[in-house]
């Protein structure tokens, strides 16, 4: 079976890392990205994921390939309305998550024989987004098409100073323990308060995090009272996203259904006569979509109020 494409924008951009943390003279450890298709349960990655993150500064990254079908036109092929939703949601609350994208033929790594730049210039070419900013309005939602031209790129994150609040890395650790997506082309980028770098494919962390918190739970490891502490902070913190998603999601199924009841009055008194189930289905279905389309409305609307950061703006590199 052929690689995903975003499966190889993952490998350039984790192969980027390792090179450009070498150059700079950071401690570097870096993962392949591999493990994810291979039922990956946690053997060979930090087994101390929650001490690891403890003081750092942390990125969740969404990848994606950019794809080109005409040259005015590029779009996110494995974009996912449902998984977007999840990482808004997350951002709102504070989480650093970001997607990351870029068309395989635009990257340096890809390139041979690869100039010496090459690390520095692919993650130039890798452009970010948060998931809020990603699409500017319902068209390209629908069409799966960036808003390019406003998004910055993954090595000014690398180069911008700031730490993450405890609080949202318990929420992106909450997220991470309690999710059931696929996580499939996602990395976490770690920098620990040592100085270090560390890049992991969020699948193997989450296998991680369950592990550790497996092993506390059945009494196989014993710890102290502060590993203890953070462990239940972190276990409550994947209890409260649960809740969290449970209730949105709730919200959102209680808008379909006003919405499908509408419909159905409507259908029901155009045609003068109760609808069929197969009827009914196909009105759910419609009303699920126009409530999506109504979030993404508003999301694409809050989108365009806000205005770029010096550093988005000094990010964008357009296409050549």
């Amino acid at each position: 079976m052929a690689v995903k494409q975003e499966s190889l924008v993952q490998a350039a951009i984790i192969a980027s890392l390792e090179v450009y943390g070498d150059r700079n003279a950071v401690h570097t450890d870096v993962f392949a990205p591999y493990a994810n298709q291979q039922g990956y349960a946690g053997g060979k990655y930090p087994g101390d994921i929650i001490g690891l993150l403890d003081g750092a500064r942390i990125l969740l990254l969404e990848v994606k390939e950019l794809d080109y079908l005409t040259p005015i036109a590029p779009v996110l092929h494995q974009f996912n309305l449902g998984q977007f939703l999840q990482y808004y949601w997350l951002e709102q609350s504070g989480v650093p998550i970001l997607y990351a994208y870029a068309a395989r033929d635009e990257m340096p790594y890809f390139l041979f024989p690869r100039r010496r730049e090459w690390p520095y210039a692919t993650l130039n070419r890798t452009r970010v987004s948060p998931p809020g900013e990603l699409m500017d309005s319902l068209a390209n939602f629908i069409a799966k098409r960036p808003a390019i031209e406003t998004h910055g790129n993954l090595l000014d994150w690398l180069l911008n100073v700031s730490v993450a609040s405890s609080a949202s890395v318990l929420m992106l650790l909450g997220f991470l323990g309690s999710s059931a997506s696929a996580l499939k082309a996602s990395i976490l980028i770690v920098q620990t308060a040592a100085g270090g770098l560390t890049a992991l494919p969020a699948a193997a962390v989450r296998a991680a995090l369950r592990n550790v918190l497996s092993k506390e739970q059945t009494g196989e490891v014993a710890l102290d009272d502060e590993p203890q502490r953070k462990v239940d902070e972190v276990r409550q913190a994947i209890e409260d996203h649960r809740v969290r998603h449970e209730a949105r999601m709730d919200d959102l199924d209680q808008r379909v259904e006003v919405r499908a009841e509408e419909l159905v009055d409507e259908e029901s008194a155009m045609s003068g006569r109760e609808l069929a189930d197969e009827e009914l289905e196909e009105v759910r279905m419609r009303a699920r979509k126009e409530v999506e389309s109504e979030i993404l409305e508003e999301i694409a609307a809050r989108q365009k109020t806000s205005r770029p950061t010096a550093a988005v703006r000094r990010g964008y590199n357009r296409r050549a």
